[in-house]
């Protein structure tokens, strides 16, 4: 049954969209990935390995390099700010945990490559639609704009990779469980952090 669900979205929604907007290659798809990441805890220099699996990336032909990531459901593109991803409100910041991972990937090979990115989602489901677009869009004091490469919020992007992990690293900031418990029902690390 999944074969031909998958089967399914390919004929009817992948391929049709790609074919509608071509002048790519692609390069590499289910790729592994490992990106050496530097940052600082109280004046200790620290490096942690970043992993990431990309299910596409492109070659397009204006330059740029496209990491793609497949996803189900209800497109989620939109984002108040790069800030917001990582301090936005709980639930808000789940949902868009699958911007702040696709942007992840743009990092690491935007590093790995020397050539700039840009990261898309790929929401099979609604690929159909005549105006169905993949890519992210960043909503500020009414202002939007479309993101067209990973270098327009690198500096910010990283700069908040590098928070979040100082505050990680640090020893003498206690653990925090998260405020909305509900968000901890489908989490991966429950047992670790002993959420009730």
């Amino acid at each position: 049954v999944v074969q031909q669900i998958v089967i399914k979205y390919i004929k009817n929604n992948l391929l049709p969209y790609d074919i509608a907007h071509p002048n790519f290659v692609t390069l590499k798809v289910e790729d592994t990935f490992l990106h050496p990441f530097e940052f600082e805890v109280n004046g200790v220099k620290r490096t942690v390995i970043l992993e990431g699996r990309a299910d596409r990336v492109d070659s397009l032909d204006n330059g740029l390099l496209r990491i793609i990531d497949y996803k189900t459901g209800k497109p989620r593109l939109n984002y108040s700010g790069i800030e917001s991803l990582f301090h936005g409100e709980p639930i808000a910041t789940k949902r868009e945990s699958n911007i702040i991972n696709t942007l992840l990937y743009a990092m690491m090979i935007s590093h790995e490559h020397g050539k700039d990115v840009r990261p898309e989602l790929y929401y099979v489901g609604s690929m159909v639609h005549d105006d169905y677009s993949p890519r992210f869009v960043e909503t500020i004091e009414r202002k939007s704009r479309t993101l067209e490469a990973y270098s327009e919020v690198a500096g910010e992007f990283e700069e908040e990779v590098k928070s979040t992990l100082r505050e990680m690293f640090d020893k003498s900031i206690p653990f925090r469980q998260c405020e909305d418990s509900s968000a901890c029902k489908h989490c991966d690390y429950q047992t670790i952090c002993n959420r009730k």
